[in-house]
């Protein structure tokens, strides 16, 4: 099993508005602020989740850690196999902690690449989309959380990437009070 049922247990010890030296804290790996956004942090490599190729950390001064977000590369091959089989795994896992939430597994009405064998290239050229995302929470949301997704994107036709995001309650905000100050400098 690529993924552990551990995974959905909670987030790593990850908690919304913890600081980036509580989160420096709990050992994930070399953690950089990104000089494209303040905001911004991330690991390559991270000790954990366990294969992890990326882990991205979104942390305000004013609310703390607000927006978590997983990268996994995936070997497969150009029907996209193992791709899916490692999406189709992840979200059952996610599922059974968040419930059900909506699978969209899409290709563009007209696209060339509508056989199995390009299914990979659907996904590389952007006429394909396979996500899953919850936003339908329980009224017992001990997580703080507004959204949970997992998509795949095509690196190229053998690999592909496997995201994993976690929103919490305030982030949409954040960023739309974000945009509205950056909008007003005009």
């Amino acid at each position: 099993c690529f993924f552990s049922e551990s995974l959905a247990e909670e987030i790593f010890g990850l908690k919304k508005g913890m600081s980036i030296d509580e989160i420096r804290a709990l050992d994930f790996g070399d953690v950089k602020q990104s000089q494209d956004s303040p905001e911004a942090w991330f690991v390559i490599e991270p000790k954990k989740p366990k294969d992890t190729r990326f882990a991205h950390f979104y942390i305000t001064p004013e609310d703390g850690l607000l927006k978590i977000m997983f990268t996994w590369h995936i070997q497969t091959n150009s029907y996209g196999y193992n791709a899916k089989e490692k999406f189709n795994e992840l979200r059952d896992i996610l599922k059974k902690k968040y419930g059900e939430g909506k699978t969209i597994d899409y290709l563009n009405y007209g696209s060339l690449w509508d056989e199995p064998r390009y299914w990979m290239m659907g996904l590389l050229k952007g006429d394909r989309r396979l996500v899953w995302i919850q936003s339908d929470f329980a009224d017992s949301n001990k997580w703080n959380l507004s959204t949970v997704g997992l998509r795949v994107e095509a690196i190229n036709q053998e690999k592909a990437s496997l995201a994993l995001n976690y929103e919490y309650q305030g982030f949409s905000e954040y960023l739309a009070g974000k945009k509205a100050e950056e909008a007003s400098q005009f």
